[in-house]
């Protein structure tokens, strides 16, 4: 379930605009959109919300986990492009196992080779019904980190061994409200 800014909780999944410029993500989208009709290509990047950052004068950032060129790290919600924030979870977390999973997964590098893996599997999986399993390792993309931080919390999107896509992502966290989740 998308939330306004005004909303955000730790724990919020984000998606973040497709830059313009960024001619890859633009190829990318452009052949997944063939697989998926109605995906709007609009996002593109993925993070998790796993800090709430009080600043002078009593203005509010937030801190986001996010898996990037070269490896795994935190950034201020304000420092990143324009997003969609969703809610997955409908309880608070515990703050202990976001902390954890944060120093477990800060510097872990990202997987280029495991994301190309991830969209033409889930491009299998989604047109053919085939279900090659995961690519498990310790190097992450950026909504591979989103699925495995919500399975950690206790709320995963899929079962441990599909591989779902931006676009199966964005469909769940849009479709369903957060106190209909298992």
């Amino acid at each position: 379930m998308e939330v306004s800014k005004k909303d955000i909780r730790i724990g919020d999944n984000v998606i973040f605009k497709r830059e313009s410029k960024d001619v890859i993500a633009f190829l990318v989208s452009a052949f997944i959109k063939i697989f998926y009709p109605n995906w709007d290509r609009w996002g593109w990047h993925m993070a998790v919300i796993i800090e709430r950052v009080a600043l002078p004068h009593g203005e509010i950032d937030w801190k986001v986990l996010e898996a990037t060129m070269p490896s795994a790290r935190v950034n201020y919600l304000s420092n990143m492009n324009e997003c969609r924030i969703y809610r997955w979870f409908n309880k608070p977390l515990d703050l202990d196992k976001i902390d954890a999973f944060v120093n477990k997964h800060l510097g872990c590098k990202y997987d280029i080779w495991k994301y190309l893996f991830t969209v033409t599997y889930g491009i299998l999986r989604h047109t053919f019904k085939i279900n090659l399993g995961k690519w498990e390792n310790d190097e992450y993309y950026c909504w591979e980190m989103v699925e495995e931080f919500n399975e950690q919390m206790g709320k995963p999107f899929t079962t441990k061994h599909e591989t779902l896509i931006l676009p199966d992502l964005q469909k769940l966290l849009e479709s369903s409200g957060c106190d209909n989740i298992p």
